[in-house]
């Protein structure tokens, strides 16, 4: 919880306050005024809950790209096994696997519309 958060919540209990004495005496002013706190004070909660929610996010992204990362290394891991597991030994051919996707790739890429 930030600092808004927490002067936030404090006005608006304030503004609680001062309206609920101003209705009970009769004071206008100390009414509307406490109207004006409990509003201010809600606005800067608000802002503080969400500069609370980016900073989760902006905390939790690395741990996100961090798996990101290791789950593509371990698809990559898995292709290759899969692949190496169906041409064998044969690593010209492996090779020559390799080369034949890459260029049938360029060759979509080239081909699509822009």
């Amino acid at each position: 919880m930030n600092e808004d958060r927490v002067i936030g919540a404090g006005k608006e209990l304030v503004g609680k306050g001062e309206r609920g004495i101003g209705a009970a005496i009769g004071n206008d002013r100390l009414q509307a005024d406490g109207i004006v706190d409990q509003i201010s004070g809600a606005v800067q909660n608000s802002f503080g809950q969400i500069t609370d929610a980016i900073s989760n996010v902006v905390d939790a992204t690395p741990v996100l790209a961090a798996d990101a990362a290791d789950q593509a290394r371990r698809l990559v891991r898995r292709a290759d096994d899969a692949l190496y597991d169906t041409l064998g030994e044969n690593r010209h051919v492996y090779v020559m696997a390799g080369a034949v996707a890459l260029l049938a790739v360029a060759i979509l890429y080239a081909g699509r519309e822009r």
